[in-house]
């Protein structure tokens, strides 16, 4: 049952801690079938954007994500026992996808890394179900429910709140196009979300809750690599501030369940390689994202031209590529820009494999040009959240999804907005750079002017948490991989939640001074 709204800004703490509400008695059935409509009506509002496209939005690596649970769904139960994702699969698009970051899985049999098949079961599921729209309506409602734990449950809020707060994600935020979309970026949000709820709401969680938000946040983090870091780098901020007193001091169990999520996130990863391991003899190659910043930036290009051949790396033998863009040294197979992409298999996972002590050398080669570096990348990956995944360019279709969509989903693919051109990520750009500087401004606003009872319990440190996040978000893949506005975009949308909650406070509280 919710909170009453006499005073729903009013923390609950005692010391460090958030001190449990008061037992209450549990709400009625009309009070659960509201809620229930208010919780389907907002998974409703984040299938907006797919539903106005005509189809889940599709990248390149969506197939990727399929054939890869397909194949191992296959050899458990036979491939002839399960429901194939291409009756007569073609050849992949190969190096023609290379444009967008999808490269055919496997090139000279080498299969790569960083494709989770956790995520790809569950869109391979939706697919053997009936249709790709099943994996949307689940994203949709891991989501919903998320925010429902937090607005209603833990703030306080009213359902009607929370649809608000729905409606002004879904139209002036990204996501409900992240929603929208068969890849694991929108988990990186949810990563960050459940961190801070577990780290800033433990006490006030019952015990199903505890479990439904920690098995969220180890599917978020099974879904991607770059999810693992995430929440490894949150628990390493939480965990520090916890030893050293200082802000969002965490409850040990909150700290320990979360490490229990990385390393399971950890587990996950091993166990998948493992299985690569024994079905193919070695284990699937990781892209060199770093090396190809490196080179993409500059040291790493003038390293190798002061040091090949005798460095010995693999790279030495495309020197004369360099520099080149980081897309390229790893995806493109025109033979005077790429690198990666152009390399036999052993070249591919010699390359791979020596990636660390190539980063090593260029630190030693030039510290100076690679820090300014990167932090230039940094604040640029920061800045970088324009929404970019809602339209196909001229020939992708044919490019990027030609004989890797079933039938059935290519024609569909055609008929969506996003290949018509008739998409609306421009506006939706506009609006999220509007209502990320809107709520940026109301936060520090709002933090200078406003005692502690106005705000929701517990919001302070929470807001900590998911700022935190989505900072480390911008740092893991600016000096990883490279900036892309999708890598920041998948989690910009936090900020506007944060932003809804003052502004839910203060409509709140001038009801309640009327």
């Amino acid at each position: 049952m919710q909170q009453p709204h006499a005073a729903p800004g009013t923390p609950l703490r005692t010391g460090s801690a958030v001190s449990p509400p008061a037992a209450a008695a549990p709400p009625d059935r009309p009070a659960r079938a509201f809620s229930s409509l208010a919780l389907l009506a907002t998974a409703a509002l984040l299938c907006l954007a797919a539903i106005l496209n005509g189809q889940p939005f599709l990248y390149p690596d969506t197939t990727v994500y399929v054939n890869r649970a397909e194949t191992g769904i296959g050899k458990v139960l036979g491939a002839d026992r399960i429901k194939p994702w291409m009756v007569q699969p073609s050849a992949a698009a190969g190096p023609a996808a290379s444009a967008a970051g999808a490269p055919a899985e496997n090139d000279r049999n080498v299969s790569l890394a960083g494709r989770s098949v956790y995520y790809g079961a569950l869109l391979y599921g939706a697919h053997a179900a009936g249709s790709l729209w099943l994996a949307v309506a689940a994203q949709a409602l891991c989501v919903a429910g998320m925010l429902y734990l937090l607005i209603v449950r833990l703030w306080g809020f009213g359902r009607r709140h929370l649809l608000a707060a729905g409606a002004i994600l879904t139209l002036l935020t990204p996501l409900a196009t992240f929603t929208g979309l068969l890849m694991p970026d929108l988990f990186a949000g949810l990563t960050v979300l459940c961190s801070g709820v577990l780290f800033s709401y433990w006490n006030r969680l019952r015990r199903w809750e505890r479990i439904g938000v920690a098995a969220l946040l180890l599917f978020s983090i099974a879904a991607h690599t770059s999810h693992l870091a995430l929440a490894a780098s949150m628990l390493i901020f939480v965990l520090g501030c916890r030893l050293l007193r200082l802000g969002p001091r965490a409850p040990w169990p909150a700290l320990v369940l979360m490490g229990a999520c990385v390393l399971g996130g950890v587990a996950a990863e091993w166990g998948f390689n493992q299985a690569m391991k024994l079905a193919s003899g070695a284990p699937p190659v990781r892209l060199p994202h770093t090396m190809a910043h490196l080179v993409w930036m500059g040291p790493g290009t003038a390293y190798l031209r002061q040091n090949c051949p005798q460095a010995g790396y693999v790279a030495c033998d495309y020197v004369a590529n360099l520099p080149t863009h980081w897309d390229d040294f790893l995806f493109s197979d025109e033979p005077s820009k790429g690198a990666f992409w152009l390399a036999d298999a052993q070249g591919k996972r010699r390359m791979a494999e020596e990636q660390t002590a190539f980063v090593l050398d260029v630190l030693r080669f030039d510290p100076v040009g690679v820090a300014r570096g990167m932090g230039a990348d940094v604040l640029e990956q920061l800045a970088s959240f324009r929404v970019d995944v809602g339209h196909l360019g001229p020939g992708d279709l044919q490019n990027l999804f030609a004989g890797r969509l079933p039938a059935d989903v290519l024609a569909d693919l055609s008929r969506s907005r996003a290949a018509r051109g008739d998409h609306f990520d421009d506006w939706l750009t506009g609006a999220t750079y509007a209502v990320v500087a809107g709520s940026l401004v109301l936060l520090a606003w709002r933090r200078r002017r406003s005692p502690a009872p106005s705000r929701p319990p517990g919001f302070s440190a929470f807001a900590l948490v998911v700022v935190m996040g989505v900072l480390a978000n911008a740092v893991i893949c600016a000096v990883f991989a490279a900036p892309l506005d999708r890598f920041q975009s998948r989690v910009i949308w936090l900020v506007p939640l944060l932003g809804a909650a003052v502004l839910l406070q203060l409509a709140t509280s001038r009801k309640a001074d009327r």
